[in-house]
């Protein structure tokens, strides 16, 4: 399991991989806050790939929204209904190795995706994606502040919708802790 979150009702929803031969998997299972799995389902975008799951977060309706990697080079999200069921799912190929690796929602219901956008022999700068509940693109910003790589891990949303973004910013054989915050816009 790569991550969790829990909806309204106290159940879980726990998000990875699961591993069946040569091909991985989007895992993601339901669990009731007694333990039991409710359901338990896997995904496969990428038939003969590693599609792997890095996070996930719910939406005020119940809808769970899933952030992660597929064919191990695009981000790939997804929003299932409280059942499991697939309502949307979309790809995103900004770079040629790309990772994502957070996730957060704000008060509308728009989700946002962190995570990692490596170009044909650069190295990997911070790419965050607003999406609306819809799966469309709202607004996308890269930055890189060093000339190594950084990466972003988690998101967080305050009261009046601004972002927070936390990762690591690399320096050549030193690695510093990065915050970011975004307003509504991107700014």
């Amino acid at each position: 399991a790569q991550a969790i979150t829990m909806d309204s009702n106290s159940n879980l929803y726990s998000v990875g991989y699961q591993q069946d031969g040569a091909d991985i998997n989007i895992r993601v299972m339901k669990i009731n806050s007694n333990g039991n799995s409710i359901w338990n389902r896997t995904y496969n975008p990428g038939v003969g790939t590693a599609d792997i799951a890095n996070a996930t977060v719910i939406d005020s309706n119940g809808n769970i929204y899933i952030a992660a990697t597929t064919a191990g080079v695009d981000w790939y999200v997804m929003k299932l209904d409280s059942n499991g069921a697939s309502i949307w799912n979309r790809t995103y190929n900004p770079g040629t190795l790309d990772t994502a690796r957070g996730m957060a929602i704000d008060k509308d219901n728009n989700v946002y995706v962190v995570g990692t956008e490596t170009a044909s022999g650069a190295n990997a700068q911070w790419r965050v994606m607003k999406l609306n509940s819809n799966g469309l693109s709202i607004w996308n910003r890269t930055s890189n502040i060093t000339i190594n790589a950084d990466t972003p891990f988690a998101a967080a949303i305050d009261k009046s919708n601004s972002l927070y973004v936390v990762g690591t910013e690399n320096s050549g054989l030193n690695s510093i802790w990065r915050m970011q915050k975004y307003d509504l816009t991107g700014h």
